[in-house]
This record gives C-alpha cells, structure tokens and sequence, in this order.
C-alpha cells in the first residue's frame, strides 16, 4: 500500500477522469477532488480552498473536456475547473431556472462543447457552450424520460446520448427522440432469446446484432421488440 502523504484526500473514491496532459483526477465522498500529475505529486480541491469554486466534497462524477478544463458533479452543483486555474460554480439559485437540482451524479461533455449533467431526482440538463440550458424531466418530454433519477450518460460516436435511470435505459437521438430500453423488451422471458433469433457481436447500438436467420440482406430486429432500432455505427 501506498501512503499518499496527504495527497489523497479521502479513501472513499467515487469518480475518476483522465485529463489530456494524462493527470488523474480523483472526486472523493467527502474529501473533495484531488489531482494525481505525471510527476506523481498530489494536489487537492476542497470547498474551504477553492475560492468558492468547488460547490461541495462529494463529488459523484468528473468529465475533463479538450480545452484542459474538469467538470465535477457535486451534491451541492457542477463546477468547471479551467486550465488557468479559475473556477465557475453552477447550482439552483445561480442559474435561475437552468440546472434543475444540485446533486449531479452524471456526467458527459460533447463535440460541440456542451456538457450534461444527470442529478439525483430532478431529471437532465443540457448546458452549451454559450451558456444557454435545455432541461429534459419526465413530465415535459411526452413519454421519453421515464424516470427523473440519472446514475449515468455517455455520448455514442453518432452524437446520441445514452441515458441511464432507475427505470430504463434511454436513449435521446435528437431533442424530442426518445427510445426507451427495457429488460422486458430487450429479452424474452428467463434471460432466453425469442425463437428464431440468432445473437451476434457487431454493429447493434447495444453491442449486439440481433437478426433473423439468413443471408446479411435478411437482417431485421424483431417487431415485438419495441424501441430497437436497425442501425450500424460507423467503426471506431
């Protein structure tokens, strides 16, 4: 075992990210953020020493962004760490309207600059890079999002983003696309395949090819499961 010599500041890790100079970042239950450099030497974020930068020290989830910048999502808002060293807070009271809860448990940073933040009851929020939000809750998205609860977002290489819940898996392919993914309807009753199915690595959104026995032309996704969607992601 490694003694950290004060830089770690808490045992209880709970988020990680890589920066692209290859720094670790490290968000704690309760110690705040710290950062493990090339030069193997620490150095920490915590609410009292960050200039009111850090919201809170339980950070649940970090994004590092191209331009060296490192969002954390806290259970008291989202922060951004820039390369400079300045810190921008984002919480309930401070955006009047734009991020919907302070307890941010996911997070996800696309091609165009815009980061989302999954929070802990209070839905998804979209922030762009000119400062504008876009909230996406159960109630205002017509049968999209079927639960306000996010544990987890990840953006796919087509710039769709996968959504994680305590009810489903979802999937938003532009503003007001949903497809909803559920046990019930991805898989036939005891864990089997329906007949008739054959199951394959590839190209699936999923990581899985689901497809009618027969030649590559033949290939469909059964009817009856409800929300799959025929489509190749380019490779890579």
């Amino acid at each position: 075992m490694t003694n950290t010599n004060g830089g770690l500041p808490s045992d209880a890790v709970q988020a990680l990210a890589l920066d692209a100079d290859g720094a670790l970042w490290v968000g704690t239950d309760g110690g705040g953020l710290a950062r493990f450099g090339n030069a193997e030497r620490w150095q920490t974020y915590h609410k009292t020493n960050s200039n009111d930068g850090l919201p809170d020290n339980r950070v649940f989830a970090l994004a590092t962004g191209a331009d060296g910048s490192v969002w954390a999502g806290t259970s008291g808002g989202l922060a951004r760490l820039d390369k400079g060293g300045h810190w921008q807070s984002y919480n309930t009271a401070n955006t009047k309207g734009g991020l919907p809860g302070d307890t941010v448990w996911a997070l996800a940073l696309g091609a165009d600059g815009a980061v989302w933040a999954g929070t802990s009851d209070r839905g998804l929020a979209r922030l762009d890079k000119d400062g504008h939000w876009q909230i996406y809750r159960k109630a205002s998205t017509n049968g999209g999002l079927t639960n306000d609860t996010i544990r987890a977002v990840v953006l796919g290489p087509d710039g769709a983003l996968w959504v994680g819940t305590d009810d489903s898996l979802e999937r938003l392919v532009s503003n007001d696309h949903w497809h909803t993914y559920r046990k019930a309807s991805t898989s036939s009753p005891g864990g089997r395949y329906r007949p008739g199915i054959e199951v394959h690595r590839g190209w699936d959104p999923l990581g899985w090819n689901l497809r009618w026995p027969g030649p590559p032309r033949q290939e469909r996704l059964l009817e009856n499961l409800q929300q799959w969607q025929h489509q190749r992601w380019p490779a890579g």
